[in-house]
């Protein structure tokens, strides 16, 4: 048993030198520069207690890369649940935002171009149940391919696009919710649960 936890530890002090580094800049990115070091800690922990699982050394840095998405977006809906907060948004954002939630309004993309409602829907994406918020932000935050989010995320390709077709509806279905919520006089999208 003892020989095994040495391996082990060998194994992924090995893992951390070949692969820390670009490890390292992928959960950089998908953080966007923060609290990386404790995400770090964790992916490399989740590294030393799943490695038994790994059985072929050519799926290692796809099998890295799952850990590292899953590791970050756990950590950022973690943080978005500790920030209950409100984002302003001016009148020809919130224009724009409902024009997205009403049929044959703006895509997305359009709607990404305006900084405030950016920021209002990453809060909602960080929201969404699964990974359907993760991949929406990968795909329009992130301006990356089906294949580079099936990479990164260790799914399929279509399986990227069906969930990212989802989560759009999902997203389209909860921000007419919330704006059935909110007056509109107030230009405010509320980001938290109403109590």
């Amino acid at each position: 048993m003892e020989k095994a936890g040495i391996r082990d530890s060998e194994q992924t002090a090995r893992i951390i030198a070949q692969h820390g580094h670009r490890i390292a800049q992928l959960a950089a990115w998908y953080l966007e520069g923060r609290d990386v070091d404790d995400v770090l800690q964790e992916i490399w922990a989740s590294v030393y207690r799943n490695l038994w699982q790994l059985d072929d050394e050519a799926r290692l840095l796809p099998w890295l890369k799952a850990i590292t998405f899953h590791a970050c977006m756990d950590h950022r809906k973690a943080r978005m649940k500790r920030l209950q907060r409100e984002v302003p948004l001016p009148p020809e954002s919130w224009s724009a935002l409902e024009s997205f939630v009403s049929a044959g309004g703006l895509s997305l993309d359009e709607i990404l171009e305006t900084r405030e409602l950016q920021q209002a829907l990453s809060i909602e994406m960080d929201r969404l149940p699964g990974t359907y918020g993760p991949l929406l932000r990968l795909r329009y935050m992130k301006d990356l391919g089906h294949q580079e989010i099936a990479d990164a995320a260790g799914i399929p390709v279509n399986s990227v696009k069906q969930r990212l077709h989802q989560g759009r509806e999902i997203l389209r279905s909860r921000l007419a919710k919330s704006l059935c919520k909110i007056r509109p006089r107030h230009h405010r999208v509320r980001t938290h649960k109403e109590e």
